[in-house]
């Protein structure tokens, strides 16, 4: 939007014959106010309320995914509790990174490709925010049980409209409530958005094109000073995987080599080297018999896990073929959803907030 807004100014400018020099001014002007406004943020020229989100993929194994987002767990998440742990069940994690640390977060996530940007802003009807790929009938992971979908895509609806915070002086504070809502989409309703050649649009709403994950419909209150300024990743994961953030060492418990071993207790024995000062190994033990054969497996590759509701929708797995000759590797990649607030200063019930 904003390459063509500069680009229709130029275009102008350059029709203007004899008013070159104004035309030029005009534009500078507007790119240099549109320059501004992308800085606070780059998705939008003119929009001071609402969200933006942003979605990236990233190839990064689970455990070093884990080890970057362990840290930001224990933040404060705007939403219920308990809705978000569903979320959790069903393979959709989210978790509360400071807006000054998105920049490094993408940094430390090994992204493929470029970032996504979406100016929402405020949307009280339900709209299509990030959706998964197309694919036939096929069985996903709840937390209750297996679900068999027809064929259609899953995506993720977002809605976002001010409120006012309840006022202890009248002061008129605002808040940004969002609501998050999963959804399977038939593949019906995917055909006619796709077809070029329909001229009627999509007349049945957003909400009613599929099935509608009700239960897990989530709502996030944004405001300012409440914790910080925060941003709400979203990242599918599966549900039994547990995030560790890295540590270190200890080598409290084994003195270091060429250090005095301290005496033993009364009845243990001390096993030292001549002259080293480090202990010597224990002995080795009997080699463990060899376990009893099972059942054969049945050849080919084992059977794929059946995703969770998150996985199916922003994960996928792909094989490459290594540097080496062999087996090809796995790759997951992975798509992270980011949900920016933008909070006005001030609610107003006529006229605009800001």
């Amino acid at each position: 939007m904003l390459g063509l807004v500069l680009a229709g100014v130029g275009a102008g400018a350059a029709g203007c014959g004899g008013n070159r020099p104004k035309g030029l001014a005009q534009r500078d002007a507007l790119a240099e106010s549109a320059r501004a406004a992308s800085e606070e943020s780059p998705v939008t020229y003119g929009g001071d309320a609402g969200v933006e989100l942003r979605w990236l993929v990233t190839d990064m194994p689970t455990s070093r995914l884990g080890a970057v987002l362990a840290r930001y767990e224990t933040n404060p998440v705007p939403g219920d509790a308990e809705t978000m742990e569903l979320w959790r069940a069903n393979g959709l994690r989210m978790v509360a990174v400071p807006l000054d640390e998105i920049a490094g977060l993408r940094a430390r996530l090994r992204v493929v490709g470029a970032t996504n940007r979406q100016w929402v802003g405020l949307a009280p009807r339900w709209v299509d925010a990030v959706t998964g790929p197309g694919t036939g009938p096929r069985t996903i992971t709840m937390h209750d049980g297996h679900l068999e979908l027809p064929a259609g895509r899953l995506r993720l609806l977002v809605r976002s409209w001010v409120v006012p915070v309840p006022p202890e002086n009248d002061s008129g504070e605002a808040a940004l409530r969002v609501e998050l809502v999963p959804q399977h989409q038939e593949a019906a309703h995917v055909a006619a958005r796709a077809d070029p050649l329909l001229l009627t649009p999509e007349k049945r709403p957003t909400e009613a094109q599929g099935l509608v994950f009700a239960r897990l419909r989530a709502a996030l209150r944004f405001a300012r000073g409440e914790n910080g300024p925060y941003a709400v990743v979203l990242v599918p994961e599966d549900p039994d995987v547990r995030w560790e953030a890295p540590s270190g060492v200890s080598a409290e418990a084994t003195p270091p080599v060429g250090e005095a071993v301290p005496p033993p207790a009364p009845g243990e024995v001390a096993r030292t080297g001549s002259g080293t000062g480090a202990p010597n190994p224990p002995p080795a033990l009997p080699a463990a018999p060899a376990p009893a054969p099972g059942p054969a497996r049945p050849p080919g590759p084992p059977s794929p896990a059946i995703p969770s509701l998150g996985e199916a929708m922003l994960l996928a797995r792909t094989e490459r073929r290594g540097d080496t000759a062999g087996a090809p590797e796995e790759r997951t990649l992975r798509a992270i959803v980011i949900l920016i607030p933008h909070v006005p200063a001030r609610f107003t019930v006529l006229g605009r907030s800001g």
